[in-house]
């Protein structure tokens, strides 16, 4: 499979690695990346496969432009989403309708994913989460493919229902308008800006100023919550971090 990943790509046209890319400029290098993406899913779907990680691997800015929302936001919806919400959301993620971020780190808390300030609270009146930055070191920091072409997020954040705290949990936020692109009300998001050898992923920071999410939008795979506020766990919450296990592994 490498090899024909490999030769594939080396023999394309669009895909093939060139020098010049080396004397590009940072903005330059993400446009090349995007036409890369957009190749790969033309020429074949083993190209965008997340499981394929030597394709990302061997492309040089088509590699970082956008890993992450098949290695990480994919396998959220996937994994996390319960069979309705995969059905919904996976068609258009496998074809870039929406291209997503995997939004658990904030400024203030890395891998100690308990310590998250974000909060989600239910607001049963209206029936939706309120999803909350209490303060600047609650800002998400770092997730790819946020800071300049994500539309959505699976933000991660602490579950409160009737001031009662079940713990971290992840939701699906729209970030951006789809025909505008701008960020929508109640949201800050930008570029964090070029990394040591990931100059064209757009590792992003964002904030949330009570911005409001449908109650169904909870990955709810192994938890639901009830429009009374009843909360049902499905399974070990532990699973949550499968996801950035598998990727760091």
């Amino acid at each position: 499979m490498y090899r024909t990943i490999r030769d594939t790509m080396a023999n394309d046209p669009v895909l093939a690695n060139t020098l010049s890319w080396n004397d590009m400029e940072r903005d330059e290098q993400i446009e090349d990346g995007y036409k890369k993406l957009n190749r790969r899913m033309k020429v074949s779907p083993i190209l965008t496969d997340y499981k394929n990680v030597s394709t990302f691997s061997l492309c040089q800015s088509g590699g970082n432009s956008t890993s992450l929302h098949h290695i990480m936001f994919e396998l959220t919806v996937r994994y996390l989403g319960d069979d309705e919400q995969v059905a919904k959301w996976l068609p258009k993620v496998l074809s870039c309708q929406m291209i997503g971020s995997y939004s658990q780190t904030e400024l203030g808390h890395g891998s100690n994913v308990q310590g998250l300030e974000t909060t989600a609270t239910l607001d049963k009146e209206t029936d939706s989460w309120v999803i909350h930055s209490p303060s600047v070191s609650a800002a998400k920091w770092w997730p790819g493919d946020l800071g300049l072409i994500g539309t959505h997020a699976c933000v991660f954040a602490q579950t409160i229902v009737d001031g009662e705290n079940h713990g971290v949990n992840a939701f699906m936020v729209q970030i951006r308008d789809l025909e505008s692109h701008r960020a929508l009300p109640g949201i800050e998001v930008g570029d964090i800006g070029p990394k040591f050898g990931f100059e064209t992923k757009d590792n992003g920071y964002a904030l949330f100023n009570n911005v409001r999410i449908p109650r169904t939008d909870i990955l709810k795979r192994y938890i639901e919550v009830e429009k009374s506020g009843d909360v049902n766990m499905l399974g070990n919450p532990l699973i949550l971090y499968s996801i950035m296990m598998f990727t760091r592994i």
